[in-house]
C-alpha cells in the first residue's frame, strides 16, 4: 500500500481549499467543543450581542460625545477595533443578562448545530459591517453564498438553529 500517493493527493486538494472556508470551518468546530465542554450560553450571548453591536455601532457617529471620539479614528483599522471593543462590551452585558440553569453542557449534535449556527451569524454581520473588512476581507465564494438576498435566510436559519440547539 502506497501512502505517499495518497497523502499528496489529499495535501494537494487541503492546499486549494480557500482560506475563508478553513477559517468558518474552525469557528463551526472551536464554537461546537465549547458548546460541548460549557453548553451554548457563549454561543447564544454572542449570537444576541451581533446584532446589538451593528445597531449601536452604526449609532456612535451620532452620538453626542462619541462623535468627536470616532472622528479621531478615521482609519478603517482603527474603526474595526472600535467595532470589536464595543462588541465585547455588548456580549458580556448580553452574557450576563442570560438566565442559567443547570447543567448546560451539550451533546455533539446540538454542539454541531450551535458552531454551525454562530458562524453562518457571524460571517452575515461580519459581511454587513464594512468597518470589519479592514481586518479581514472575504472571498467571492463567501460573497455569493453570503449574499445580500439571502441574509435574511441565514439569519433566520442560525437563530432558529440556535433556539432548537438550547431545548
Amino acid at each position: 500500500m502506497d501512502f505517499s500517493s495518497s497523502y499528496s493527493l489529499v495535501a494537494s486538494a487541503v492546499a486549494h481549499w480557500p482560506t475563508d472556508w478553513i477559517l468558518i470551518g474552525a469557528l463551526v468546530a472551536f464554537v461546537a467543543l465549547d458548546t460541548i465542554r460549557s453548553g451554548s450560553n457563549r454561543a447564544c450571548a454572542l449570537a444576541l450581542a451581533l446584532p446589538i453591536a451593528s445597531i449601536l455601532f452604526s449609532l456612535v457617529p451620532h452620538t453626542f460625545i462619541l462623535e468627536g471620539v470616532l472622528k479621531q479614528f478615521g482609519s478603517p483599522l482603527a474603526q474595526a477595533i472600535c467595532y470589536v471593543v464595543l462588541l465585547v462590551g455588548v456580549y458580556i452585558l448580553v452574557h450576563r443578562m442570560l438566565f442559567m440553569y443547570g447543567d448546560s453542557s451539550g451533546s455533539p449534535l446540538p454542539a454541531l448545530m450551535t458552531g454551525a449556527a454562530l458562524a453562518a451569524l457571524f460571517t452575515v454581520f461580519w459581511l454587513q459591517e464594512p468597518a470589519l473588512g479592514a481586518l479581514w476581507t472575504f472571498g467571492d465564494q463567501v460573497h455569493l453564498v453570503f449574499a445580500e438576498s439571502y441574509r435574511a435566510l441565514w439569519l433566520l436559519a442560525g437563530y432558529a438553529l440556535l433556539a432548537y440547539s438550547r431545548s
